[in-house]
């Protein structure tokens, strides 16, 4: 209550002429150094005392000195100069100093005729040992308790120097986010000088025609921040890449000047972004989310444009709104036009696919991350917060005959198809259950035709390897499949398939029956497959040959 009632007296009874401040106090010293308070005269003018009160708590020292303090320098009283002899490169007093308790205290400096020229407030909030306590704003009221802060100095202390965090005279910040495709850029007035002729120029780096340019973007001029004044501005990135053509968009370059201590102050932010054009050229192409314990997931991008791309400051976001944010300082997380780029964030990823360690285009990332088994959204965003590719799983999306899924991915059939389109995933049909960094086993690009792959090339229908897998992918989505077997006279052995309806991937098994009832003879047979689009009618043929061994 002692405490409180002080201070409220200290509030009403701060002298305007005032023009001298405690600066910083060192209430808690190690061993072999002593107590001492900071003084500062911040003007651009000499100030003389005619002699000076200091008290601690109720305890007085009168210094029945002249005392004359240069522009914008500082005071030590203190109790001795041991422990601080190479600091004290300032005026100091060796005088009997009031103790500084450690618990809490209160600070005042008068002039000899009792008139309070400045005051001060702690608690043992702001008390450690060996730091020093600094002001933080010197024209700010010294009994707030929150105009003080611990030292953060190397040295825990900065006597005869500036504060380590003191507010200067001029000091303009600035916040920047991106949110929904636009830029925010906050300016804050944090000194104590109001600022003017603010001068606030973006541009925007491209690759037009695989030349680089800088491009003005916006301009805006503030005549006057005042003090511990914001403004906003905003940078409608969005509705530039929806009414431009470009390549890249590679980055967004703010100048910021102003007036500063009678010169121009000048600041350059700069901000990777690199969106390609068309926008959606970077896409979501293969995940595993079902692993065997001890393999981990992943998830697989294609870049689909004519450009090298940086994700550098991207993000994938999945259904719990958990992150993986591409910010490793040590990686460009560059992308090669027509190539795969693989995000892991479980090291175990490795357990299974040992042969991609150290792979330039595998990306270990550090997070939460997971995508669940029963079903969950995948996003993919860019620097400026707009969603580049988007997709919501479900475990249904899988296809095939096979038995179980489990470290199996989901791989898209059609790369440059949109990723939300569930008809256009498929199983991986590949041995290894997944092609991480590698062409998808059952992608279909424009214009193939039909791929046939027989595992093993060589089989023998009485031994223990006594099936072939006939691994096929078509050019469309959906079609109707006749498969038979032809041995090298051209005569038909056997009928694998008869118009069955399948998707654009799948597998059938041959076990050396023939449509003589008995087992194939050993020699060279040759696998035909047709291939009819279910919905242009469209008729595409393949064949493959394949050995029947004793």
């Amino acid at each position: 209550m002692k405490v409180l009632l002080n201070l409220l007296i200290l509030c009403f009874t701060q002298n305007l002429l005032s023009q001298i401040y405690i600066n910083e106090i060192f209430p808690a010293p190690n061993p072999n150094q002593s107590e001492w308070v900071e003084i500062l005269n911040p003007n651009e003018t000499e100030i003389t005392l005619y002699g000076m009160v200091i008290t601690s708590r109720g305890k007085s020292l009168k210094i029945d000195l002249t005392i004359t303090l240069e522009p914008q320098s500082f005071l030590i009283l203190t109790k001795d100069t041991l422990g601080f002899e190479k600091s004290l490169v300032c005026k100091y007093l060796v005088v009997q100093l009031p103790t500084l308790h450690n618990d809490w205290d209160e600070i005042t400096i008068r002039t000899r005729d009792s008139l309070l020229i400045d005051s001060a407030y702690y608690n043992s909030s702001l008390v450690r040992k060996g730091f020093s306590i600094e002001r933080i704003d010197w024209s700010e009221a010294g009994y707030i308790l929150s105009n003080w802060s611990i030292c953060t100095d190397t040295n825990q202390h900065t006597m005869c120097l500036n504060n380590s965090k003191s507010i200067k005279d001029f000091n303009l910040i600035h916040q920047f986010d991106f949110n929904e495709g636009n830029g925010y850029l906050k300016l804050y007035n944090g000194g104590r000088k109001d600022i003017s002729n603010i001068s606030i120029i973006s541009f925007l780096k491209l690759k037009v025609n695989g030349n680089s340019e800088e491009r003005k973007f916006i301009e805006n001029h503030i005549d006057k921040l005042n003090r511990k004044d914001s403004i906003t501005i905003e940078l409608p990135i969005k509705k530039f890449i929806a009414d431009n053509n470009y390549d890249i968009l590679e980055n967004l370059i703010i100048e910021i000047k102003y007036d500063s201590l009678k010169q121009i102050a000048t600041r350059k932010l700069i901000f990777p972004l690199g969106i390609p054009y068309p926008f959606k050229s970077v896409l979501v192409n293969e995940f595993l989310f079902d692993v065997y314990p001890g393999c981990g997931e992943f998830i697989e991008l294609i870049n689909i444009s004519n450009d090298t791309l940086s994700l550098k400051y991207w993000k994938l976001i999945n259904s719990s709104n958990k992150e993986l944010f591409f910010d490793d300082d040590k990686s460009t997380f560059q992308i090669e036009p027509n190539n795969f780029w693989v995000i892991v964030w479980d090291s175990a990823f490795f357990n299974c696919f040992e042969y991609l360690t150290g792979a330039d285009n595998i990306f270990c990332l550090k997070g939460s991350f997971s995508l669940r088994n029963t079903g969950d959204k995948i996003l993919l965003v860019n620097p400026i917060g707009l969603v580049q590719d988007s997709l919501s799983y479900f475990p249904e999306w899988h296809k095939g005959k096979l038995t179980s899924y489990k470290q199996r991915s989901l791989e898209k059939m059609i790369p440059v198809e949109k990723s939300y389109l569930g008809e256009n995933w498929y199983t991986c049909v590949d041995p290894r259950g997944a092609t991480p960094g590698e062409i998808n086993s059952v992608s279909i690009e424009k214009g193939e035709k039909i791929s046939i792959v027989v595992e093993p090339s060589t089989f023998s229908p009485t031994s223990l390897n006594n099936e072939a897998k006939i691994i096929y992918k078509l050019p469309y989505k959906q079609a109707r499949i006749n498969v038979k077997i032809f041995d090298l006279g051209g005569i038909e052995v056997y009928t694998l398939a008869n118009n069955q309806i399948t998707s654009s991937a799948g597998e059938i098994v041959w076990n050396g029956d023939t449509n003589f009832g008995k087992k194939a003879s050993p020699g060279g047979y040759v696998i035909f497959l047709e291939a009819i689009d279910i919905i242009s009618g469209e008729v595409t043929t393949g064949k493959t040959t394949i050995g029947v061994g004793w």
